[in-house]
């Protein structure tokens, strides 16, 4: 049974290959400070906040994460990645769901996420979560229900 939770702090070592996946296809500025050679775990706790990041779990075992952050009322979602087995099951719509509700909880309104324009199942995918094509280039948005 897949279960929807925040990432604790201790655990940055167990989803590592995921969230590489992430900055590998991401062209956020954040990609950048790859090249400072910082541990991936660090990285990422010097940009995310623990309160919008989630990983599912199958029997202990962390299948999928969401990387994003709140900046201004807006939840910026900068990637899901699902591991391959079990993909097309929901899990990222979950995830997705999760990250919302606690953004709506702090005050977000709206959300964003960034698609590459090749990357088509993230672009159907997110258009089915209720995400539109923003006036800014690869973006799409949603508005938030509180």
């Amino acid at each position: 049974m897949v279960i929807i939770r925040q990432l604790k702090f201790n655990e940055w070592i167990r989803p590592l290959k995921l969230s590489a996946q992430i900055l590998e296809h991401t062209q956020q500025p954040q990609k950048s400070m790859l090249l400072l050679k910082l541990p991936l775990s660090l990285l990422i706790l010097k940009i995310y906040d623990s309160e919008t990041l989630y990983v599912a779990e199958d029997e202990e075992k962390i299948i999928g994460i969401c990387l994003a952050q709140i900046k201004e009322k807006q939840l910026l979602i900068e990637g899901t990645a699902i591991d391959q087995e079990y993909r097309r099951r929901g899990v990222s719509n979950k995830l997705k769901k999760a990250v919302e509700k606690k953004a709506t909880q702090l005050g977000a309104t709206t959300s964003l996420t960034i698609i590459e324009p090749e990357n088509t199942p993230a672009i159907r995918m997110a258009k089915k979560q209720g995400y539109h094509e923003s006036k800014k280039d690869k973006t799409y948005e949603k508005k938030l229900s509180s």
